[in-house]
């Protein structure tokens, strides 16, 4: 099972941004920044379900987060997030066999059996006790699934 439960919205919040924009959470991870490096900072990734809302210029993919201000005041931004499906998930599978993956650079995660670890997110991969191995995770077609699984 992955582990992709949201941080950033309760569940309650979440169905309430899939009935108003007909879509489906995902996972939070990070998205590229502008300069082309991974953004430090996990985002609410959803899929459109019907391509007949995405705008013009946009994809099925959008990114929902909160940015707190200068003034303290959150703010709450909607994204693209096309890039957030463009590129590998590395995660850890833990002796339970769960699997945990870390949203952002240092983002450390612990599974909840305590037997793995990951940090890094997209811009590196770092562990410690590994569990039973890694996997390599992509966002497709509205799901976060394992693509790839190497056992130690």
């Amino acid at each position: 099972m992955i582990l992709k439960d949201s941080e950033l919205f309760s569940k309650e919040d979440i169905a309430k941004i899939e009935d108003m924009k007909n879509a489906v959470y995902v996972c939070e991870t990070c998205l590229r920044s502008r300069e082309g490096g991974w953004a430090n900072q996990a985002v609410a990734i959803f899929w459109n379900k019907d391509e007949a809302n995405v705008p013009p210029g946009g994809s099925r993919w959008f990114g929902m987060f909160w940015r707190v201000e200068v003034s303290g005041h959150q703010s709450l931004f909607i994204t693209n997030a096309q890039s957030a499906v463009e590129h590998p998930i590395t995660g850890v599978i833990a002796e339970n066999g769960d699997i945990i993956y870390s949203r952002y650079r240092h983002d450390y995660r612990v599974s909840p059996d305590g037997t793995a670890m990951v940090d890094g997110g997209r811009d590196y991969f770092r562990t410690g006790p590994v569990g039973i191995g890694t996997v390599t995770l992509m966002i497709q077609d509205g799901e976060l699934v394992e693509v790839d699984r190497a056992l130690r």
